[in-house]
């Protein structure tokens, strides 16, 4: 009888072949943003945060601040956003909503 067939590559579970290894790196480096899509524009008005839950907790709260300022708001389309590769541009209504420090990425 013939034996079967074993996968060998990548080995299951491994950390450190380079394909897991890239993979580790890219979401490291991911930050979400609570966003404003506006047509064809996007806007990120609270983050950048480490993780979807932690810019989801904040989204009521900016999506609020964001119709409170801005009469066209409530036509507007709002969510989360994850971006990669390093960008870490403070949301544009950070300092009018109350987030806690520890959330934010450095």
């Amino acid at each position: 009888m013939p034996q079967a067939l074993v996968r060998w590559w990548p080995p299951v579970g491994c950390s450190r072949c380079p394909a897991h290894v890239a993979k580790a790196e890219r979401s490291a480096m991911r930050a979400f943003y609570v966003d404003l899509v506006r047509g064809a524009s996007l806007d990120f008005i609270a983050g950048p945060f480490g993780s979807e839950e932690i810019a989801g907790k904040y989204q009521q709260a900016a999506v609020g601040k964001q119709v409170e300022l801005d009469p066209w708001a409530p036509l507007d389309d709002f969510g989360v956003s994850a971006v990669s590769g390093g960008f870490r541009q403070l949301g544009r209504l950070n300092d009018r909503i109350k987030i806690d420090p520890g959330d934010l990425l450095n």
